[in-house]
């Protein structure tokens, strides 16, 4: 993992074992959402870059739901969650099975919609399993994921970690919502200023429906 500022040149095409590489002003400087969101269209175009995730950082510009959509956008073999942080400042928020569950390597790469400085959307699949990230810039927006890459002939559980303001009494606010989805749908939020939303979607059977029933037609 080369740090600081180096420029990416291609190595990891010769050299396997490079993961990753920094060369970007990331969370050691803690730049605002609406930096985050023109990165996209500009460092992660040279390959991997290593964000540095600080989940849990005091100094954070952005939402934690911004953060957890930041560890899918900015793609890169090696990722961190404690980095400024102390892991004891971990407290059992639930919305931490997403890093439990993330890829670092994936199959398939969808940019579902996005603008230099304003939002990106992008979805990543891993076998069967879809990752999805929404980010916003400073001022928020209002997102939809049509969810038409997904598998017609299947059924999917959401996972979704959005910003639940207040009303979550967790220290990073984030709300956990699980509900049953297939292709023919389409996800809307309403993301807060400096915010985003994740996603996990995992194919369930007939026989797992049932089980998962009480989320069908929860609204976000």
């Amino acid at each position: 993992n080369i740090h600081d500022e180096y420029r990416p040149s291609g190595f990891s095409r010769t050299y396997p074992n490079l993961l990753t590489q920094e060369g970007i002003c990331g969370n050691e400087e803690f730049p605002d959402a609406t930096h985050n969101v023109t990165l996209p269209f500009t460092r992660m175009i040279n390959g991997a870059a290593d964000y540095t995730i600080c989940y849990f950082g005091k100094r954070l510009k952005t939402t934690h739901a911004h953060q957890l959509a930041a560890s899918l956008v900015f793609y890169s073999p090696l990722q961190t969650i404690f980095w400024y942080d102390k892991p004891s400042f971990y407290h059992g928020e639930p919305e931490m099975e997403w890093f439990e569950h993330l890829q670092t390597v994936f199959d398939d790469t969808k940019v579902l919609d996005g603008a230099p400085g304003k939002n990106i959307t992008m979805a990543r699949r891993k076998g069967q399993e879809w990752f999805v990230a929404a980010m916003t810039n400073n001022e928020g927006s209002e997102e939809e994921i049509p969810l038409t890459f997904l598998d017609k002939e299947k059924n999917y559980l959401a996972c979704i970690y959005t910003d639940g303001g207040e009303k979550i009494k967790t220290s990073t606010q984030v709300k956990c919502t699980y509900l049953l989805v297939n292709a023919s749908q389409t996800m809307k939020f309403q993301l807060k200023p400096s915010g985003g939303a994740a996603i996990r979607l995992v194919p369930i059977d007939r026989q797992e429906i049932k089980k998962y029933k009480k989320y069908k037609g929860e609204r976000l």
